[in-house]
C-alpha cells in the first residue's frame, strides 16, 4: 500500500511525514500553508482542521482529480492498494471450543481472515446468537472447594 505515492500523484503538494502513519500536506481545497490537512497512510483518509473537509482516496479521486467513473476509481484505488470502499467478504478459518464442565458447548470463539475475532453461543435451535452474555464462566486450573 503506497498512499502517499497515491497522493502525490493525484496532486497534492508539500507532503511531510508527521508519525509512522500519518502524513501533513497543503490542503487542496484551502490551500493552508500551515499543512493541516492530514492523510493516514494505511488507509487514505484525510481532513483539514482548517476547512473541515474529510474524505477517503475515492472522495478525493471525485472531489479534486475530477474522476467520477466508479469503475476508473476503482482501478485507480487496487493499482495503488487502497480500499474501494466495498465490504469484503470475510471467512472463517477457525473455531475456538468452551466446554462447560461436563463437556457441553457453551460458545465458541471464532476466527475470520481478514483477521478478527467474535464470539457465538448455541441458541438451541441448531443456530447461534453472536454474543455470550448471561453464561457461566469457569476458573481453569483454580481451586475447586
Amino acid at each position: 500500500m503506497n498512499t502517499v505515492k497515491f497522493f502525490e500523484d493525484y496532486g497534492l503538494v508539500g507532503i511531510e511525514r508527521k508519525t509512522n502513519s500519518q502524513y501533513m500536506a497543503l490542503c487542496p481545497n484551502c490551500k493552508d500553508k500551515k499543512r493541516e490537512h492530514f492523510y493516514f497512510n494505511s488507509e487514505g483518509v484525510y481532513n483539514c482542521q482548517k476547512c473541515e473537509i474529510k474524505g477517503n482516496a475515492r472522495t478525493y479521486l471525485k472531489e479534486f482529480a475530477h474522476i467520477t467513473d466508479a469503475r476508473e476509481i476503482r482501478k485507480i484505488l487496487h493499482q495503488y492498494g487502497l480500499s474501494d470502499g466495498t465490504k469484503k467478504q470475510r471467512k472463517i478459518v477457525a473455531t475456538y471450543d468452551y466446554d462447560d464442565l461436563s463437556g457441553k458447548l457453551v460458545h465458541q470463539t471464532v476466527r475470520y481472515d481478514p483477521k478478527k475475532f467474535l464470539q457465538r453461543r448455541p441458541d438451541g435451535k441448531g443456530g447461534w446468537v453472536w454474543n455470550i452474555k448471561n453464561i457461566k464462566r469457569y476458573c481453569i486450573g483454580c481451586q475447586m472447594s
